[in-house]
């Protein structure tokens, strides 16, 4: 199921229009789509600045990979606050572009249950 919501951003104080998608859990979650290039086994990649301000980056969020090509080791992801990195490993050296879809909890809505913390 797909709901929708205003949400106002918190640095330009506009208000987006908001599609997420429902599963049988509660999540309040919204994600964002995008691509990158692997280049050297390694690249870090900066959240979009409005999807930012619009989500609750200090907590986990997920990030998932998808190779435009054949990787010559597996690649692990690490979310850290305002971006993420992707390294290939032992040791990769491979240049690829890649797509990704974050998906993180909407800020003010951190519990599983989707109360406002707010």
């Amino acid at each position: 199921m797909v709901s929708g919501a205003a949400v106002e951003t918190l640095g330009s104080g506009r208000q987006l229009q908001m599609q997420a998608v429902s599963g049988w859990q509660l999540y309040a979650a919204v994600e964002d789509f995008g691509g990158g290039q692997l280049i050297q086994g390694r690249p870090t990649v900066k959240l979009d600045p409005i999807f930012a301000e619009t989500v609750s980056t200090e907590l986990e969020y997920h990030v998932f990979l998808y190779a435009q090509g054949r990787l010559q080791a597996p690649v692990r992801c690490e979310s850290i606050i305002q971006c993420f990195e992707v390294r290939e490993l032992q040791p990769g050296t491979s240049t690829i572009d890649f797509d990704y879809r974050v998906v993180a909890k909407r800020k003010g809505y951190e519990h599983d249950d989707g109360s406002r913390t707010r």
